[in-house]
């Protein structure tokens, strides 16, 4: 083979490498931050959900991101309320709610098992007078046909707090961490906490709801970088358990860096707009 053909053959392999390594990059990096927007408004929703009463429906909108196919994308149908029960519909004790799951079965062979409580500062678990409030923790793990794939939820730094106001009420994420690994190794792990206070006004019951004001955080533990979101008039209907319309600002810091905001378009969908780029984002389940 002639010098020159040799050459030509290395400069396209490496051609060709550095363009699936360019793949591969931008593929991780819309997976991390679809990571952090879904992993982040799933965990507000569900401090309001909890209290609310209202059901695990899922968005039914299947996703190209991998730890959804693994995992989420199926693990939260509506059949899941039927099957395990959520702490708020248990009795009352002495201001406290809460439930144990034992491999609880959803759907498709996956297993739900840990604890989840309630901790209410009324001895009537009353959230209807200024300054009731209810703090949320849990330990559970959810675990999966996959290959041995396991989400992994636990209340570390506090867990989720709801407190009645005057005008609605305030909810705040104390500390809630998520991983999620597969085949021993980690494909997901985010810490979440809210800086300032979320404000909720309409009702608690997602008809009528409306999310404005405060903010949280999504810490990326693997891709290494913080979100910093801004609820403005996210709206929610029954049906859905995510916003169906409203934006999120953000600013990201760390190994990615930038602002912009996110769209929502509807139930499971939304747009994530950074450094002036658009890019859909997957919404595919609820807590």
């Amino acid at each position: 083979m002639k010098r020159s053909q040799i050459l030509t053959l290395i400069l396209a392999t490496l051609f060709a490498t550095a363009c699936a390594k360019q793949k591969a990059d931008a593929e991780g990096e819309l997976d991390a931050l679809n990571s952090s927007v879904e992993g982040g408004i799933t965990t507000v929703s569900a401090v309001i959900d909890e209290q609310a009463g209202s059901s695990f429906a899922a968005s039914e909108k299947p996703s190209p991101y991998i730890y959804a196919e693994m995992l989420f994308d199926q693990i939260l149908p509506k059949a899941y309320a039927a099957s395990c029960a959520r702490a708020f519909d248990q009795s009352c004790n002495n201001g406290v709610k809460q439930i144990a799951f034992a491999s609880c079965d959803l759907p498709r062979g996956f297993k739900f098992s840990g604890r989840i409580q309630m901790d209410y500062n009324t001895a009537s678990c009353s959230m209807s007078n200024t300054g009731d409030e209810v703090v949320r923790t849990y330990d559970y793990d959810i675990s999966g046909p996959y290959g041995g794939a396991v989400l992994a939820v636990t209340s570390d730094g506090g867990g989720g707090k709801l407190t009645k106001t005057a005008p609605g009420w305030t909810a705040e994420i104390l500390g809630k961490h998520k991983v999620l690994t597969f085949r021993g190794r980690q494909k997901m792990n985010l810490n979440i906490s809210t800086p300032a206070p979320i404000n909720i006004t309409g009702s608690l019951q997602r008809n009528g709801r409306v999310v404005d004001g405060g903010s949280y955080q999504v810490v990326n533990n693997l891709a290494g970088f913080t979100a910093l979101y801004e609820p403005h008039n996210l709206t929610y209907t029954s049906a859905c358990c995510h916003p169906i319309s409203g934006t999120l600002n953000v600013t990201f810091t760390g190994s990615i860096a930038g602002s912009g905001s996110v769209t929502f378009n509807g139930c499971g969908s939304a747009t994530l707009n950074r450094n002036g780029a658009d890019q859909e984002i997957e919404l595919n389940y609820c807590e």
